[in-house]
């Protein structure tokens, strides 16, 4: 069943490659020059048609007009019968018996007549030549009437009898009486048999009929077989065809089934009293016979001409023209399948193919030059190319940048691998941080869509780890038809520009940020001056106002004790601001020195509660203690370790509402003491915490005009806690849930063997803090 598929299928491969062929084409203008002459056969033979159908209806005039003088002959003669008639006795006087024995006789005499009669003006027989007719009126009949009128010789039309069914012409003659009235009207019914006759006299041809219709089709007469066809009549449509076509002719099927050619004619145009039709109705093969016979031997003729011809046009096109034309397909199939050195070896002709055959060459010279071209560019291009020569990408061309990008071989051939070979390779595809599958990397995705693959960044990754990164486009090859045949993808190498990019992104983010941290800076001295400016007017004013107060006038003891408590405690106010102010001009300055002794923390923490108790009365907070029993001692500057928990226990007091509470924990972890200041205040917010110990910051201006200070203290006691080889740590839980300050410090016998490691960290962190804080601007105590 295979075999039989193929088999028709190469079978109609190779019909329709020999009809599509030149040399069919060649054969088929050969017979398209034949055409005029079968035209010319053709309009020849339709000619001849006419003319013997023409011929026909001059027969048929002629037989008319034949039947016209034989019918003058006959009324002659019947009128010449009746006028004798009319004259005897026996007609005249009305004697019936010797009136039928005469007309019987004459009948006998004359059988042409059908029958002889004669009838009273009513109509009615008198004497008749057949007995059968006494019975019949025929007062109506029309040769009759028209005797009756006008007293003269009548004939009537060609119809039917009534009596004996045949064909008839009836004859009337008027005997008038001796007043000139009708008295009787003498009949004679003609037999039209007599054209039977007549059709014998013109011999026909075989099978052949001559045929006279009254005006409904009604055979009247019929040659040959009169007996089997008078009287019958012919369908309407046929009728009504041979009525149009007089004068023309027409092919009609006749009653006996035969197919003839009429040719038709009126006898009413000789006989205007007649209206009827004769036809003569000769057989198609009768008519046609010459003229098929000529048609015949004219396409025998031109098929001769014509198989000579396709002989000479297969022959000739072979030798003149297929031979070359081959050559040329052969030269053509070699520059398809990429023998760009091909050329035609008909260059030297002069004639249409040599034209041909040199432009060939002319095409292949300069296809191989551009091939070349687009090859160098191709191989030297320092772009990768890669090209699937299938929809499927089971076959793909590299170029030698694309080779190097991905690490295959080149040689002298180029680089061409399947794809399942280019899996096998040790490197993979990465697309924003995901692995790009086969069918997902731009070549084959563009194939398998059919849509062009643009700006598209790939991370290729070999084995060793070497990253590339590569800018992709990829568009799918399309045949005429629009089917996909393949695709074309480039690959460019963006991994300097994406390093340089990254590059100046980061420089671009390094400037950004140094921008902010100096705008920042300005921003923090800008509110720096203006707290100290306010800071160190604030204990200023009361100071000259009661010193003015006490110039200008005397008080009571109790106003001017209360007027110099105030001047005292806002001087104390000035000098601790104006020390915090050397503090930090030491720190930054890194000339900070310590005075150190062993040193009792809890003695040194309630130094500082006392210090600040009174505060903290006047606001109604509450400083509460729970220490260690084992008291821990450190080495430390009393001074220095003082301050710490005083701006601890002061900040504490300061952001603590009225009713609030303040807790101081003490206690010892290990070879480290820790302390905790706990307050119910206001609370640190989790985006500033990580920046309330550096120095001149608050978490913002309103809290500075509500909570007077130089946003100092947390700053120093950091420092002055990593001086004495501690830490400091701050904790809140948000907004308005209190916080939780934690100083951890070294006891005495741990603090030793690290004593000098920390104090050269402390002066290097000194060092950089103030070169920090010189970027932003250096202030002096």
């Amino acid at each position: 069943m295979l075999n039989k598929q193929i088999k028709l299928k190469w079978l109609k491969t190779s019909k329709l490659n020999f009809i599509s062929g030149f040399r069919a084409r060649l054969l088929l203008l050969v017979l398209l020059s034949l055409f005029p002459a079968v035209g010319l056969i053709v309009y020849t033979t339709l000619e001849q048609q006419r003319s013997a159908i023409a011929e026909m209806q001059k027969q048929a005039v002629q037989l008319v007009h034949l039947v016209a003088s034989n019918h003058t002959q006959v009324s002659e003669g019947t009128k010449q019968l009746l006028i004798l008639l009319s004259q005897l006795p026996e007609i005249r006087e009305g004697n019936t018996a010797e009136c039928d024995r005469l007309l019987t006789n004459l009948l006998k005499i004359y059988p042409a007549y059908d029958s002889l009669s004669v009838l009273n003006p009513q109509g009615k027989t008198i004497c008749s030549s057949d007995s059968a007719r006494k019975s019949i009126n025929i007062v109506k009949e029309s040769s009759f009437q028209s005797a009756l009128k006008t007293r003269k010789f009548a004939v009537s039309e060609y119809q039917i009898d009534r009596v004996s069914k045949k064909g008839t012409i009836n004859y009337a003659y008027p005997i008038l009486d001796k007043t000139g009235k009708v008295q009787l009207v003498a009949i004679a019914a003609t037999n039209l048999a007599w054209l039977n006759q007549l059709a014998r006299q013109v011999k026909l041809p075989e099978n052949s009929v001559l045929s006279v219709f009254d005006r409904q089709g009604t055979l009247l007469v019929r040659y040959p077989e009169p007996e089997k066809w008078v009287g019958k009549t012919l369908p309407k449509e046929i009728f009504d065809r041979l009525i149009q076509a007089e004068g023309k002719g027409t092919e009609i099927i006749s009653l006996d089934g035969v197919p003839r050619i009429f040719a038709l004619a009126a006898i009413n145009d000789v006989l205007p009293q007649t209206n009827a039709y004769v036809g003569i109705g000769f057989p198609q093969s009768v008519v046609y016979s010459q003229v098929n016979e000529r048609l015949t031997w004219n396409l025998t003729a031109l098929g001769i001409v014509t198989v000579l011809g396709l002989i000479a046009a297969w022959v000739g096109g072979d030798i003149f023209f297929l031979r070359q034309l081959n050559s040329l397909i052969h030269s053509a199939q070699q520059l398809k399948n990429g023998n760009l050195s091909t050329c035609s070896e008909l260059t030297n002709q002069t004639s249409e193919l040599g034209l041909i055959a040199r432009a060939f060459n002319d095409i292949a010279e300069a296809l191989e030059q551009q091939v070349n071209e687009l090859k160098t560019l191709f191989d030297f291009i320092p772009v990768g190319i890669a090209i699937a020569e299938d929809p499927n990408c089971n076959y793909i061309h590299f170029n030698s940048t694309a080779a190097k990008l991905f690490k295959l071989a080149f040689d002298a051939d180029g680089c061409k691998i399947s794809s399942q070979g280019l899996q096998a390779f040790p490197y993979k595809l990465y697309h924003q941080n995901r692995e790009v599958l086969t069918h997902e990397q731009p070549l084959q995705y563009a194939i398998t869509q059919g849509v062009k693959v643009k700006d598209v960044e790939l991370n290729l990754v070999h084995e060793d780890g070497t990253l590339i990164t590569l800018l992709c486009y990829a568009a799918p090859l399309f045949h005429k038809n629009g089917q996909t045949r393949g695709g074309i993808c480039v690959f460019l190498d963006i991994s300097e520009c994406k390093d340089a990019q990254q590059e100046r992104e980061q420089l671009l983010q390094q400037k950004q940020t140094a921008r902010a941290q100096a705008e920042a800076a300005i921003r923090v001295k800008e509110e720096f001056l203006t707290i100290v400016s306010h800071e160190l007017r604030s204990p200023l004013n009361p100071i000259i106002g009661w010193a003015q107060l006490l110039k200008s006038r005397k008080f009571d003891e109790k106003t001017t004790a209360r007027a110099l408590d105030t001047i005292e405690r806002n001087a104390v106010l000035q000098a601790q601001i104006i020390e915090d102010l050397l503090n930090v001009s030491h720190t930054l300055r890194g000339n900070m020195r310590l005075k150190l002794a062993p040193v009792n923390v809890v003695t040194v923490i309630n130094t500082a509660i006392e210090s600040i108790r009174a505060t903290a009365q006047a606001k109604n907070v509450t400083i509460t203690t729970q220490f260690d029993s084992n008291a821990g001692v450190v080495s430390a500057d009393t001074n220095y370790l003082q301050q710490v928990f005083w701006h601890l226990l002061s900040n504490a007091v300061k952001f603590t509402p009225s009713g609030g509470k303040v807790e101081v924990m003490f206690d010892t972890i290990g070879a480290m003491a820790q302390i905790q200041v706990k307050d119910t205040g206001k609370g640190i917010t989790p985006k500033f915490l990580p920046h309330v110990f550096e120095y001149f910051r608050q978490e913002n201006s309103s809290t500075t005009r509500e909570f007077e200070g130089l946003g100092l203290g947390l700053a120093l006691a950091r420092y002055f806690t990593e001086l004495h080889g501690g830490s400091i740590s701050a904790h809140s839980l948000g907004e308005g849930k209190g916080a939780t300050f934690t100083v951890k410090l070294p006891l005495l016998q741990r603090q030793q063997r690290e004593w000098n490691l920390r104090i050269e960290k402390q002066v290097e962190q000194a060092s950089a803090l103030e070169e920090s804080f010189g970027k932003r601007g250096r202030y002096k105590a």
